[in-house]
């Protein structure tokens, strides 16, 4: 999908015996949302959207410790919906059922696992997430705001993370928490700032994706060209 993909494979491949093409095709998935975003959604931002990575993947940085403590502070300190949106491969743990039967009572809480995001994320006004590769799509297909809560900036730098885009580019489409204390004021002024924040996420979706929109004219420039290679 861009640059930053391309040159992970060329390194992931470097050593493999035969030679590889690998080119930047673009984010078909972005595509596909961006022509199917309805006008409707944007001005029915009324929750907050709860997406964490594979919680038993990463440990020491999800948020899986984290999450009744935000969904309890969301609910009781703010106006918004609360929708968690579970990994895939958790919808149906038994780590997310024990908090769907904590917070069916409320009205606000909801919990989705379906398929297609599309209608979640156009609703929402924001994403809290860990470090989810959802934020940027997340922040990309709705140009809003992004929070990020930090388990242990310790353990990133200890693993060579902080120098990788998708840490590096954090504060461009959105902010980072090291804890729930300042959620609820941290979401005030993010939202205070969307304007600014969804500018930052136009500027870096244009650099970081050369093909956006043009994924499908891309894929067929390729096959053409290697057609009888």
């Amino acid at each position: 999908p861009s640059n930053i993909s391309l040159n992970f494979f060329f390194k992931l491949f470097k050593n493999f015996k035969k030679k590889l093409n690998i080119f930047e095709l673009g984010y078909i998935k972005l595509d596909v949302l961006r022509k199917k975003k309805n006008i409707n959604y944007l001005n029915k931002n009324k929750s907050i959207i709860i997406a964490p990575t594979n919680i038993y993947s990463f440990k020491d940085l999800t948020l899986k410790d984290q999450i009744e403590n935000i969904i309890i502070k969301l609910l009781t300190k703010t106006n918004f919906d609360i929708i968690l949106r579970p990994h895939p491969s958790n919808r149906n743990d038994i780590f997310f059922i024990k908090i769907i039967k904590k917070f069916s009572k409320y009205k606000k809480f909801n919990y989705d696992k379906s398929d297609n995001y599309q209608n979640i994320y156009m609703s929402s006004s924001l994403l809290i997430t860990d470090i989810s590769g959802t934020a940027y799509t997340y922040a990309f297909f709705t140009n809003n705001p992004v929070i990020f809560y930090v388990n242990s900036e310790k353990k990133l730098k200890r693993l060579n993370y902080e120098n990788l885009s998708y840490f590096k580019d954090r504060k461009k489409i959105g902010t980072t928490i090291k804890s729930s204390n300042n959620l609820v004021k941290t979401i005030k002024n993010i939202i205070k700032n969307t304007k600014n924040i969804s500018k930052r996420i136009t500027l870096l979706r244009e650099k970081k994706i050369k093909y956006l929109d043009r994924t499908h004219v891309r894929f067929l420039e390729l096959i053409e060209k290697f057609w009888n290679v």
